[in-house]
């Protein structure tokens, strides 16, 4: 392990490892230590890559794979909001880096022509009065490769992205606190505005995977908790926890 020279926020302390199992496992294992929030976990490649519902995050050289400690001063049930707040960060950080124009799908995943390019993964740990200890920010991004054995992703070097994984890390970072500085002083509700502004279209059709089924039904936004709003056959339903599919006949999941 080694500190690696990348600019970073004054409130940021960059770990730099060549590899590592998880970047989440190694963020939490800090987080459980008491490292000081804003500890990001960068490295090279993971060899036990995580994704969300317990999936492998495929991580090979040449992708940003970094977690991120914060403990901030927030309920349990306000921590996923940090979620999206990471991804207008990221989202606006490869526009910006890039001119690659992006989408953003529910909860927290950045898509290039319907093809995964990112993805975020939230872990945390609450003490007995909900209040949050710590939360873990992992982000990965497809920079110069992806899965060749997952349909529907894509690299930022396929899509003419062409950004150096420093680089990208950087502005990342000093985007991610800047906005968690506003979330901060200003609540979700502006959040919440900027992240559907990267989002489907409101009334386009939407499948979406449940723990226990699967619900369709129009794409209607977020509620003030940041879950998912559709409207169905039966009515306006609100979403938790689920995996958002597009409805088109050419879709493969």
């Amino acid at each position: 392990m080694s500190k690696f020279l990348v600019e970073t926020p004054t409130n940021c302390n960059l770990l730099f490892y060549e590899s590592v199992g998880s970047t989440n496992e190694e963020a939490k294992r800090l987080a459980v230590s008491g490292v000081d929030s804003g500890t990001v976990v960068w490295a090279r490649e993971q060899l036990s890559g995580k994704g969300r519902h317990g999936r492998t995050w495929s991580s090979p050289p040449g992708n940003l794979y970094a977690s991120i400690v914060q403990r901030p001063s927030c309920k349990l049930s306000e921590g996923p909001q940090i979620g999206f707040v990471t991804s207008v960060s990221l989202i606006e950080s490869i526009q910006s880096l890039t001119g690659i124009n992006a989408t953003l799908k529910w909860p927290n995943d950045l898509l290039i022509n319907e093809k995964k390019v990112a993805g975020i993964l939230l872990e945390s740990f609450a003490s007995e009065n909900d209040k949050l200890d710590w939360i873990i920010i992992g982000v990965g991004v497809n920079i110069m490769n992806c899965p060749s054995d997952i349909k529907n992703t894509t690299c930022l070097y396929a899509e003419g992205g062409k950004v150096s994984v420093e680089t990208l890390l950087q502005g990342f970072l000093v985007n991610l606190y800047t906005k968690i500085s506003e979330w901060d002083e200003h609540g979700f509700e502006r959040v919440r505005n900027q992240w559907m502004m990267y989002a489907p279209i409101q009334g386009s059709s939407v499948r979406v995977r449940l723990p226990i089924g699967e619900v369709t039904g129009k794409y209607c936004g977020l509620d003030s908790s940041g879950n998912l709003i559709i409207e169905t056959e039966k009515g306006i339903k609100s979403i938790e926890t689920g995996e958002v599919f597009p409805v088109v006949s050419n879709y493969n999941e």
